[in-house]
């Protein structure tokens, strides 16, 4: 199972760039092909190879018919030259001088079976030709010029793309590997211990049955003797069991690092245009205790410079000293920051209505159920424990002071 979803992009566009190179490659030939074809000289060509073509089927056509005139002169000759029941008759001149004459014509015909084949092997010559020329002109006639031109350029931009984009996306591909080893190393050790469960539970119950196909005790002992020998417990019953009970944990434990290795990959793939903080939400502990801003810069800190931050607070930040600007000043010069009058949830939604807009807040919004960020899922949880301030979503862990 592929969870670096980066290493199947990297395959799918090295094969289109290797394509697309190739396509043209092919073009680039096909052009300069075009721009010295001399149509002049193989209409010319096409026009002898024509000729030709007339002249050797015509040789051919002769040919077959002397064949034929020579056949009939043998069969004649055969015949009148057939010894006759009169033995006076076998040695006469007249035999002899029939019997040369029969000689002769077949060495005639050897000689005109022989100028066949090899009229009929010059005639193929002349087809292969004239279908070679003739493929030519096809060609050349179909040969849209603009057009290949068009989609070599096409082809050129196409391949100056994707060779930009390739030595990021193997960045990408090899931080996501770097990532993904510690849980798909974990994932190959759980699936050899269901393979080694599997193989327990197989010749667990191969003793099992041979148990119970036991004719007398002394057999059963002979059984219980091998399986101590082949698997270290003489009893098959408790093997099965215990086999078993490692196979599901196996599979639980399979299922559980698939999960994590695709909630991996999937962070780490995740593609963020701007985040908005609920600034209210963050602000206060579970008791509704204001523990201030602190959290706020630690995690202004942490987050990479990329990623556009907003941070919408309720009117009620100013009762506790602060304005737009005091904020600012204290979060950091690279947040955006934003009191509404009133309550911030619509805004802060409002705010995060495009697919790569993502809000961090511990609201659930249960009255704001269609707006995009929630129906989407685009709505991260924020988890503290004493001073530090936990974001798994987005990789962050942070102490604050």
């Amino acid at each position: 199972m592929q969870f670096n979803q980066y290493r199947a992009e990297l395959k799918n566009l090295t094969t289109e760039l290797y394509r697309a190179e190739i396509d043209s490659e092919l073009i680039r030939k096909d052009s300069a092909r075009y721009v010295v074809f001399d149509i002049a000289h193989v209409n010319s060509q096409a026009a002898s190879v024509a000729t030709a073509l007339l002249e050797r089927n015509a040789n051919v056509q002769r040919l077959a018919e002397r064949l034929n005139e020579v056949e009939e002169v043998i069969a004649r000759l055969s015949k009148e030259a057939r010894p006759r029941f009169n033995p006076l008759l076998w040695f006469s001149t007249e035999r002899k001088t029939l019997v040369h004459q029969l000689l002769e014509a077949k060495k005639q015909r050897f000689m005109i079976m022989k100028s066949a084949e090899e009229a009929k092997k010059s005639l193929e010559v002349a087809g292969k030709k004239a279908q070679q020329i003739d493929g030519a002109l096809t060609w050349y006639m179909s040969f849209d010029s603009a057009s290949a031109g068009d989609r070599l350029n096409q082809l050129n931009r196409r391949i100056a793309e994707i060779q930009a984009y390739l030595p990021g996306l193997e960045r990408q591909a090899v931080e996501l590997d770097v990532q993904l080893a510690p849980v798909l190393n974990d994932l190959t050790a759980a699936q050899r211990r269901k393979e080694e469960a599997k193989r327990l539970l197989a010749a667990a119950g191969d003793f099992d049955r041979r148990l119970t196909a036991a004719g007398n005790t002394y057999e059963k002992r002979m059984i219980h003797e091998e399986c101590r020998s082949k698997l270290g417990n003489d009893k098959p019953s408790q093997l099965l069991s215990r086999a078993q009970r490692d196979a599901e944990a196996a599979d639980r434990d399979i299922e559980k690092l698939r999960r994590s290795a695709t909630q991996v990959a999937k962070r780490q793939s995740r593609h963020i245009n701007r985040i908005i903080f609920d600034g209210n939400n963050l602000c206060y502990a579970r008791s509704k205790e204001f523990i201030g801003i602190a959290p706020l810069m630690a995690i202004a800190r942490e987050l990479k410079n990329d990623v556009n931050k907003i941070m919408v607070f309720d009117a009620s930040i100013r009762r506790h000293g602060f304005n737009e600007q005091k904020l600012v000043d204290a979060i950091g010069s690279g947040v955006t920051v934003h009191i509404v009058n009133g309550a911030a949830d619509e805004t802060i939604l409002d705010l995060a209505s495009g697919e790569n807009d993502y809000v961090v807040s511990n609201d659930k919004f249960v009255d704001y159920r269609s707006k995009p960020a929630v129906s989407g899922g685009r709505v991260f949880r924020h988890e503290r424990v004493d001073n530090t301030i936990m974001i798994h979503e987005l990789g962050v862990s942070t102490t604050y002071a």
